[in-house]
């Protein structure tokens, strides 16, 4: 092709790209409700901007959101303490969010803490894990306890739909637990995330959906029309990296 065809054709190759960019940032970010302006980064002696060393507690840090988000603050420098059900490090904290309901059992454990993440969550309510206790009644009492001692930011993972107006304990429990974060004090800086299903290699739903794919037949419910809005794993970790 002549010169002028050729530059319309990579302009117009250009321009694919870069809807194709915006589409997947729009479709992938999750959708944040909640946020107080963080502080700004110091600016160095070099001209270059650099943010503080913090320690970070993150509640639920063995499941797939927050082990991943553990990884990427720890490489960003972070001091990361994990909240789990069953310690496996020397640094983690046992706490089990079926029971831990009181804000007084949390106080020792935010000592020294400078931001609390909480991943927590259930998709089924069961006797085992009740979404009351594990969505609403436990980070109730964490949230209590980070006001009492002055943890200056909190992240909170939520999701989708929670304010829909549908009424399951899924949404109510989630929803409910929103409201008690935004009821905090002015001084602690927090970040709700509500995101829809959470894409990861290594994520239960990805795992299943691949599995599915291998089957000679595909089962659509309803079609298979409906619609999701997919938010890789990676676009959260780095949401919450740069917030901080």
């Amino acid at each position: 092709p002549s010169n002028s065809k050729l530059k319309r054709l990579i302009v117009r190759q250009n321009d694919k790209l870069i809807y194709r960019a915006i589409r997947d940032s729009i479709v992938t970010i999750a959708i944040v409700y909640a946020i107080k302006s963080p502080q700004r980064s110091q600016l160095t002696p070099n001209g270059s901007y650099s943010k503080s060393i913090m320690k970070i507690l993150i509640c639920g840090a063995s499941g797939f959101v927050g082990r991943h988000l553990a990884q990427t603050l720890q490489r960003a420098g972070h001091t990361i303490i994990r909240a789990v059900r069953t310690p496996q490090q020397a640094s983690d904290i046992a706490v089990n969010f079926c029971t831990d309901t009181d804000a007084s059992v949390w106080l020792p454990r935010l000592h020294d803490i400078d931001v609390v993440i909480n991943t927590v969550g259930v998709l089924r309510d069961s006797k085992e894990n009740p979404m009351q206790k594990l969505h609403l009644d436990t980070p109730s009492a964490l949230f209590q306890a980070c006001a009492l001692v002055n943890i200056k930011r909190i992240v909170h993972i939520s999701a989708l739909g929670v304010d829909s107006g549908v009424d399951v304990p899924y949404f109510s429990t989630r929803l409910q637990a929103e409201h008690l974060l935004r009821e905090l004090p002015a001084q602690i800086r927090s970040l709700c995330l509500r995101p829809s299903v959470i894409y990861g290699a290594d994520g239960a739903s990805a795992i299943l959906f691949r599995t599915l794919a291998k089957l000679p037949i595909q089962a659509l419910p309803l079609g298979g029309t409906q619609t999701l809005q997919p938010v890789h794993i990676d676009d959260i970790c780095q949401a919450v990296t740069n917030w901080l």
